[in-house]
């Protein structure tokens, strides 16, 4: 015998009763509006419409477009939940309700993904999310809708501290603390952001780079600068000119900064330096020996904030030879990935972010414990290993660039030469080699190849093991080892 069911009438009645006890939140966004002077908006997730009513009873609004697929939820045999035909029928409500409004509001039957395109970058004062409510889908409109908000406008949406709604928040909160924006609580759930422009602090390290910074200094300054940006320069203890260009340069542009070391205490600290005294949330670090393309900055910024990312790399280096111009490529090197993982890190020497020069939050800055300092030059390699490492999402932006100037003594060459790349990556990976497979465990364990590993990577690449936790066997062999060594140097001393 079939247990009785509730007739579907009831089902969409009892909907609409629910959306009308959110009917005191409607206000909370209409005084916004109302305050702003904003015009023309989207809202995601209309429903029985109450909320787009709500908003073109207030005739300062010239035009909504309300965005709805209208199709049933799969939640089984959840006692509320409406089947297609029930959703159908929400779709006439909510079009019977408003139209009344006339060609002020558009109703548009279709994904929220899918609508996204019919609107021009920078067209709407507002957009207002209360569709699909978790956390992934909330990520992906916020990422998809971003740009079609104009700067000074509002991105908003309801639900963001509802305890039965978790998702909302850590998907808003994620999305706007990378860039250092405040969310504002409007009371009822509502919650809305003013879009600004992401201002970037660009910082390059210089070290006796007379013959170079100057031509990446104004890369920075003639081709990607933007109002509210700075520049600062960290003189590394140089021993040539060095610190005499960057004072013209700080004379020639005033929005540089300047920072001078005593000594040379080598590029991550100077990196680090410069990030802790950053004004802004997102950096962008230029080694001073390579050069930006004109507009390349705000491309790569972009793309970080509408991937959601943490941090972001060129999906090319243009490689040309000193003495030669930028665009004279000798070759390119280009990263097919979308995405660095901490596996390509354990399988290539060039894995995207490694080679530096990439944009990041200070937040995922932070996360990894900044640029490592022993090193050398595989600083900015175990910079990129720490991001992934920490969980922060390093994307590569499609078809963008960078010139990269090869065949002179670079920091990378002079370092490498000094024959401690292999064992100095290896203390880089050390924290994380419990996500080590066995088999690389036990590789890395002979002492041969923790000599030529890294040099080795293509050869012999590394491979995770997603299921290990804990503290591995090399982890523990060379910790042991570190202790050794320490014990002897303390012997040797006391002798």
């Amino acid at each position: 015998m079939n247990k009785p069911t509730i007739p579907t009438v009831n089902l969409v009645e009892r909907q609409q009763r629910i959306e009308a006890s959110l009917k005191p939140a409607y206000t909370e966004f209409l005084r916004l509006v109302k305050a702003r002077g904003l015009t023309t908006g989207v809202e995601i997730g209309v429903g029985f419409g109450g909320h787009c009513e709500s908003l073109l009873e207030y005739r300062g609004l010239d035009a909504l477009t309300g965005i709805d697929p209208y199709t049933a939820d799969d939640q089984g045999d959840a006692p509320n939940a409406l089947n297609q035909h029930d959703m159908d029928r929400v779709h006439d409500i909510a079009l019977d309700r408003l139209a009344r409004f006339g060609r002020r509001f558009e109703l548009l039957r279709k994904p929220s993904l899918q609508a996204v395109s019919k609107f021009e970058d920078g067209s709407l004062d507002f957009v207002y999310i209360d569709g699909d409510q978790h956390f992934d889908a909330v990520g992906k409109d916020l990422s998809m809708w971003f740009d079609k908000v104009r700067e000074g406008g509002i991105i908003a949406g309801h639900d963001y501290d509802n305890p039965d709604m978790p998702d909302v928040q850590q998907a808003v909160d994620g999305f706007f603390q990378r860039l250092g924006w405040t969310v504002h609580h409007a009371g009822q759930f509502v919650w809305w952001v003013e879009k600004k422009r992401a201002s970037v602090s660009f910082i390059i390290p210089a070290y006796n780079a007379e013959d170079t910074l100057w031509q990446a200094a104004a890369s920075i300054m003639d081709d990607n600068f933007m109002p509210g940006d700075e520049l600062i320069i960290v003189d590394d203890g140089s021993t040539d000119s060095t610190g005499i260009i960057i004072d013209e340069l700080a004379e020639a542009y005033p929005d540089i900064r300047t920072i001078y070391h005593t000594q040379n205490y080598g590029a991550a600290v100077a990196r680090n330096r410069a990030a802790t005294d950053a004004t802004h949330h997102l950096v962008m670090m230029l080694d001073a020996d390579n050069i930006l393309p004109t507009d390349s900055v705000a491309a790569l910024r972009d793309h970080l904030i509408k991937t959601n990312a943490d941090a972001a790399c060129f999906s090319q280096i243009r490689l040309f030879r000193d003495g030669d111009e930028p665009g004279q490529t000798a070759w390119v090197h280009e990263y097919p990935d979308s995405q660095a993982s901490l596996a390509q890190y354990c399988a290539m020497q060039d894995p995207p972010g490694a080679a530096g020069n990439l944009l990041f939050t200070r937040e995922a800055w932070y996360r990894a414990g900044g640029y490592p300092e022993d090193v050398a030059a595989l600083d900015s390699w175990g910079f990129g290993l720490r991001v992934v490492a920490t969980g922060s999402k390093l994307s590569v932006c499609p078809q963008g660039y960078y010139d990269h100037r090869i065949g002179h003594n670079s920091y990378w060459q002079r370092e490498h030469k000094a024959g401690k790349t292999d064992r100095l990556a290896l203390s880089l990976l050390r924290p994380y080699f419990s996500r080590l497979s066995t088999a690389s465990q036990f590789y890395l364990l002979q002492s041969k190849n923790q000599e030529q590993w890294f040099t080795n990577l293509a050869e012999h690449p590394l491979q995770l093991d997603g299921e290990k936790r804990g503290r591995s066997m090399l982890g523990i062999a060379l910790n042991i080892q570190s202790i050794r060594q320490r014990l002897a140097r303390l012997v040797s001393r006391a002798a």
